[in-house]
């Protein structure tokens, strides 16, 4: 993984690799070739949720690799209540396939946070860290 942030803790998943890095950004590289069911997203937010170990993170998805998300596993990423550390999400894509499915996501799925489609890892981090620097509303 090439970036300038130290990891903190790494978690591997069947369908992914997750990083927490030294920023409070979880970053979750999906790996190639995986249709994500139900199933495997319910593995992936609970070793989220674990690595996180409770603290606000920003959450980096590198989907550029992926093959598919069934709409249950769609649906449930973007629940607040499945990932209540998370404060924020970007979606890392690098084709046309990956756009379509990012699109499609925020379309349909409708996150429960606020959640933005990047092409460039580091533009997607500096978006994620103005969500951790703000002060929760009361």
């Amino acid at each position: 993984m090439e970036n300038d942030y130290q990891v903190l803790k790494f978690v591997e998943a069947k369908t992914s690799r997750m990083y927490l890095l030294d920023n409070n950004i979880l970053l979750i590289e999906e790996q190639p070739g995986f249709h994500v069911t139900l199933e495997l997203a319910m593995e992936n937010i609970k070793f989220a949720n674990q690595i996180s170990e409770g603290k606000n993170c920003g959450l980096l998805v590198d989907s550029r690799k992926m093959k598919g998300m069934t709409k249950e596993a769609r649906d449930l990423y973007a629940r607040k209540d499945s990932m209540p550390c998370i404060m924020a999400m970007a979606i890392l894509i690098n084709s046309p396939f990956t756009k379509i499915m990012a699109n499609f996501f925020l379309a349909f799925s409708k996150p429960e946070f606020p959640t933005c489609i990047f092409t460039s890892k580091e533009e997607a981090i500096r978006w994620l860290k103005t969500y951790l620097t703000k002060t929760p509303e009361l």
